[in-house]
């Protein structure tokens, strides 16, 4: 228990359980995908870089900037439009592999 609050186990954990399931979501297809999603220019969302045998999931403003106000994404556009693209941070990977609890229960820290 003390290794894992040392370590960031405890925080990945509490973190992942704090965001709702499209942000879970969005940010499992954003690693997916090759780790960045780009604004698509016909609707006011975001898709993923590189195709998927699947058609490409697609996710809401809202949700990205939610994932980038916590850290687990960065804004990664141009200078002029940086919420074009999207791209998932180290915290973000951390939260995905170590988040979710290994039995599928519940977090109550």
């Amino acid at each position: 228990m003390i290794d894992d609050l040392r370590l960031g186990i405890t925080a990945a954990r509490s973190t992942w359980h704090s965001i709702s399931s499209a942000q879970r979501l969005a940010l499992q297809h954003t690693a997916d995908v090759g780790g960045k999603l780009v604004r698509s220019p016909l609707r006011p969302c975001y898709i993923g870089v590189r195709l998927l045998p699947q058609p490409s999931r697609l996710i809401r403003v809202l949700t990205i900037r939610n994932l980038c106000a916590r850290e687990l994404l960065a804004w990664d556009g141009e200078i002029l439009d940086p919420e074009s693209a999207a791209v998932i941070t180290e915290r973000g990977l951390f939260v995905l592999a170590h988040g979710p609890m290994p039995d599928g229960g519940r977090f109550t820290g």
